[in-house]
């Protein structure tokens, strides 16, 4: 049985309506080479990890999620430490060894298909696809945030079992402030001891993360400012000019405490890679569901600086909140982010 009605029926001979005209599929819509720039160039737009400086891009890091490994090695020096010596005939000048180290960061490939159910219509004049761009950029903007709290939580993971722990994370001990105890809740002085675990290095601070409940308390206090980078942009809050990001996802282990991030300018290195566009962005059609089919595709790296992957390759999402995933290769006052743990106010 054929789907479409015949332009004429076939008793009277008198015309027939046809429903589908107007009708415009996905796959003459959606151009690859013409969509996949365009919705990462969107998705760039729309992310505030991106935005707000947590996460920065990398060229070398755009250049291995492009290739076709699963992990790659970023050796570096650490710093050099020492006191200098003072010039005394007859008197050897101390030699000290230049350490090397080496981080490892680990490429993310995720796809995500969605389906236009019967079809997609347009009326005269709409352009379908910068809405279906609009639709996929802030999806995907969504889960490079969910991605960043993944990491973030194999970094200060907390486990009822203590420190040392599979479960307990990676720089728990040294750069997170736990008030979860305070039954008074939330406080600004919290943020600020906070801030303090980074000593002198705390005024390069530039970006926070929270739940709604730390920052309605902030807000009622009316300590919330804002910034508006142009006039047609949208008002950014911020907190002692941090720019802040709100995500309910700052939970943590236990039920009631909520988990504050402070980062600095970089600490997430990130590379999205230059897949072709017809693996980046495809379309299909379904002729026996009548439905149309869209798939985009991603191949990137989240890297926190200073760390080195030791899970498996082509992780979950699970596999990046694993503290066991993650080993810390920098000294601690080098390290770039902290967080806090308290009850809301």
């Amino acid at each position: 049985m054929a789907y479409f009605a015949p332009n004429v029926n076939q008793t009277t001979g008198a015309a027939i309506p046809n429903f589908y005209q107007g009708v415009t599929y996905l796959s003459k819509v959606i151009v690859p080479e013409i969509f996949a720039p365009y919705f990462q160039v969107r998705t760039a737009e729309k992310s505030q990890v991106l935005q707000s400086g947590i996460a920065q891009s990398n060229s070398q890091l755009v250049s291995f999620a492009s290739g076709a490994g699963q992990t790659y090695h970023m050796p570096f020096f650490n710093d050099l430490s020492g006191d200098d010596d003072v010039i005394q005939e007859g008197t050897d000048i101390t030699v000290s060894n230049i350490n090397a180290q080496q981080e490892i960061c680990v490429v993310l490939n995720r796809a995500k298909g969605w389906g236009a159910g019967y079809l997609a219509r347009m009326e005269s004049g709409d352009d379908l696809m910068n809405r279906i761009g609009t639709l996929v950029s802030d999806w995907w903007a969504r889960r490079h945030q969910a991605i960043l709290l993944s990491v973030l939580n194999a970094m200060f993971r907390y486990d009822p079992a203590g420190t040392g722990t599979a479960g307990w994370g990676e720089i728990r001990d040294t750069h997170l402030v736990d008030e979860s105890a305070n039954t008074a809740g939330f406080s600004p002085n919290m943020i600020i001891d906070a801030m303090g675990k980074l000593g002198d290095a705390s005024g390069n601070l530039a970006a926070m993360v929270m739940h709604s409940a730390i920052y309605h308390s902030l807000t009622k206090q009316d300590m919330i400012d804002y910034e508006r980078p142009s006039e047609t942009s949208i008002a950014w809050p911020t907190y002692l000019g941090k720019r802040i990001i709100v995500d309910d996802a700052c939970t943590s282990e236990r039920p009631g405490v909520f988990r504050t991030y402070l980062f600095q300018a970089g600490a997430i290195q990130m590379g999205m890679g230059n897949i072709p566009p017809r693996d980046a962005v495809e379309t299909d059609r379904d002729t026996l569901l009548s439905e149309d089919l869209l798939v985009t595709r991603q191949r990137m790296i989240f890297h926190p600086k200073g760390f080195r992957w030791s899970g498996p390759v082509n992780p979950t999402n699970a596999d990046l909140a694993a503290p066991a995933s993650w080993d810390r290769v920098i000294e601690d006052k080098l390290v770039s982010m902290v967080a806090l743990e308290c009850l809301p106010a």
